[in-house]
């Protein structure tokens, strides 16, 4: 991804978090305030709370990373072209050019096979179909991951992205790429 991304996703992040932060001190003030008669003060901070989004104290850390990554993620047009093998298909009999959902999902080696779907762990809607016999060609240009079962492929492919992201906001992008391609090779 462009380093002006993850650098905005980054910055969201923190914001989320010390937004978060800031709920949680303001509070547990709110409480004391109840007890006393500084009803000026307690005014005053309930009306600070009315605009933060209160959600935000109950989330982790990831919550607030993901959440800053739905907010920025349209705009990530540059990944580091990591994907993850959807699975190996033959068409079926509709006269369909792209991928549908009546195509048949075969093993990967199967001799029949006319395509395979390749999505970028970084950008969902960069989802690609390449016939067999380009496939190795982009596979030698791609980091391509493959699923532990070709069936649960897109519930993997949410694991994989939310743990690259997160990597990627808390470290580095380098580090989530070695991580996540020793993790998933």
């Amino acid at each position: 991804m462009e380093q002006e991304i993850l650098n905005k996703i980054k910055n969201d992040y923190l914001k989320l978090k010390e937004e978060r932060e800031k709920l949680s001190k303001l509070s547990v003030e709110l409480d004391e305030l109840m007890q006393k008669e500084d009803v000026i003060r307690y005014l005053s901070v309930l009306e600070e709370l009315e605009n933060i989004d209160r959600d935000l104290q109950s989330k982790t850390d990831k919550d607030l990373i993901n959440k800053a990554y739905s907010r920025n993620s349209s705009s990530n047009k540059k990944t580091n072209e990591i994907y993850l093998c959807l699975g190996t298909f033959i068409s079926s009999t509709e006269s369909d050019i792209e991928h549908g959902s009546n195509d048949i999902r075969v093993r990967y080696d199967d001799p029949r096979a006319e395509y395979r779907t390749y999505i970028d762990i970084e950008n969902e809607f960069n989802c690609v179909n390449i016939s067999i016999k380009d496939c190795s060609q982009f596979e030698k240009m791609h980091k391509i991951i493959y699923p532990k079962n070709f069936l649960f492929a897109m519930q993997e492919y949410y694991k994989i992205r939310e743990e690259f992201i997160t990597n990627s906001v808390l470290y580095s992008q380098e580090s989530a790429i070695a991580k996540i391609m020793t993790k998933h090779s």
